[in-house]
């Protein structure tokens, strides 16, 4: 998921994962992950404020220009 830069900070990111959310449960998933860039902090913290929770990290699980990053799992619980 991503927003265009003249987009953030108007809630369209939070309307986005929290209508994803909504289509999960309406659909019967109990159990929703995501993975996030760990340098990532304004995604992160998105995520967290509709309920996700750190649940681990891939040390350098994306490779990117030349540069390994690590990769921080998330997951919602109802």
């Amino acid at each position: 998921m991503g927003v265009a830069l003249d987009e953030r900070g108007k809630g369209v990111g939070k309307a986005l994962i929290q209508a994803a959310v909504a289509k999960a449960h309406a659909r019967g998933l109990s159990r929703i992950e995501l993975t996030v860039h760990s340098e990532n902090q304004v995604a992160q913290s998105l995520y967290r404020s509709v309920g996700f929770v750190h649940e681990g990290t891939l040390r350098k699980a994306w490779y990117l220009d030349g540069q390994n990053f690590d990769v921080h799992l998330m997951a919602k619980l109802p």
